[in-house]
Formats: structure tokens, sequence, C-alpha cells
């Protein structure tokens, strides 16, 4: 399967510099221009299904993207998809805190990289039992997602500002599977 994630357009908070996490913000202006030019590009490929985090700026960019395909497919909601949880330091400046190790922040009211991990894997193996009935899949997350992904992906460490809002990012399902039962049976 084809998989094409986009991070979701600007919000009030990625222009304020906020924090976000699991905090609802609404797209800006440009945020939708950016969800517009990405289905747009999106129409270049088959798409049968839209996958979206259910934060409403994912939600809002998936149905953006879904008008600009002129072919009106279904999104399915997924929290797998989500932001990373960053508790006490949403909705404030302290985005340098967030590039801590997560050993250094323990004890925060705080989701773990390991577990936005689990998150990553568990949504694309059950990814895995929709092969027979999708091809291609638009799947609207947001940066900390897309960074662990890529960490899955390449075995290099990311940041989530390492993605760009609106952008799209292509992988193949099988591909990251593999690299993701190669890791495990190394103990990585």
């Amino acid at each position: 399967m084809k998989l094409l994630f986009v991070r979701h357009g600007e919000t009030n908070y990625n222009r304020d510099k906020l924090v976000q996490g699991w905090q609802e913000t609404e797209l800006t202006a440009l945020g939708e221009l950016q969800a517009k030019e990405a289905g747009e590009q999106l129409r270049n490929y088959d798409i049968d299904v839209i996958f979206s985090s259910d934060l409403e700026r994912a939600l809002r960019t998936s149905e953006i993207i879904n008008k600009e395909l002129r072919q009106e497919v279904r999104i399915f909601q997924d929290w797998l998809l989500r932001e990373r949880y960053l508790g006490e330091i949403e909705n404030t400046n302290g985005t340098d805190q967030i590039l801590l190790e997560d050993e250094q922040i323990v004890g925060r009211d705080m989701e773990t990289k390991a577990n936005v991990r689990k998150r990553v894997v568990a949504f694309l193996r059950g990814l895995k039992l929709l092969t027979q009935e999708f091809e291609t899949a638009v799947v609207v997350t947001h940066g900390g997602f897309l960074a662990c992904l890529n960490k899955i992906h390449t075995g290099k460490k990311s940041e989530y500002h390492d993605f760009k809002n609106g952008k799209i990012y292509e992988y193949d399902l099988d591909d990251l599977l593999e690299k993701i039962e190669t890791r495990e049976a190394i103990g990585g």
C-alpha cells in the first residue's frame, strides 16, 4: 500500500510558536491554503481513502484535501495518529523542552517517544489488514508522529519541526513493516 502522509496545515499555535500536543487549535488562513495545495498535488494519485488524526486541525486538513481531490473518498479518524501528548508544556512556548530526551522528562505529565512509536507501529500493523481493500491512502497526522515514522524508515533521529505543514511524505507500507520487523528481531 502506498502511504501519502501529510502534516496538517499551519495552526494558530504553529504561527505563534506555542506547543500544541493534544490541544485543539484551528488552522490559520495559511494552513487552509496549505491543505488546499496538498489536495491539489494529491490529485496526481488514485486515492482510495484518507486516514486522519482525530484532532480538529488534522480533520479540517483532511476535509479540505478531500474536497480538492474531486472524487470524495471516505475519511476514517484514528486517535493513534495524534500528536505526542506533551502535558504541562502544552499551550506554552516551551518548544525547546520537547527536544529533551525521555530520560530527562521522567515525572512530567508527558507521553514518551517510546509510546508514540508504539502508536505508530500499531497504526501501520492495522493498515496491513486493509491492503486488499486499498492501494493508496492519504494519512493526515502531526509532526511528532512523522518524526517517529521517519526514524522507523531511516533509522535516524528527526524532530517534529523537520516536517513542514501541508507537505506530502510518501512511504510504502510493506517497506515500513519490514523495517519494524527487522529492528524488533535484532532488539532495536
